[in-house]
């Protein structure tokens, strides 16, 4: 593939609104079918956002992101033991459904 078929491919011709709006409406199987470029990020690759000053694990997974519920409570609650916070959380929410 040509760097003009690309860049065309890319909507680097187009102008930005354009271009973001095309690849908002892609799915990964027209992305795939179109033997575009692959995605910016690569599936199951973790990475580390900020987030109330606080850096949150983040790994992309079915064209979502999912992110550590451990470290969001953690940065939500500015607790100093989140992994400790999380599990005594979900005790006490166990124990109410299962009452």
């Amino acid at each position: 593939m040509t760097d003009k078929k690309l860049a065309e491919d890319a909507g680097l011709n187009q102008p930005l609104g354009e271009a973001v709006d095309r690849y908002v409406a892609l799915t990964a199987a027209e992305v795939q079918d179109a033997d575009m470029p692959p995605a910016l990020i690569p599936e199951g690759e973790a990475q580390l956002v900020l987030f109330k000053g606080a850096e949150i694990r983040k790994v992309m997974h079915d064209d979502e992101w999912w992110f550590s519920v451990v470290d969001a409570l953690g940065a939500l609650v500015e607790s100093s033991n989140a992994r400790r916070y999380w599990s005594d959380l979900k005790r006490q929410l166990l124990e109410k459904v299962v009452r």
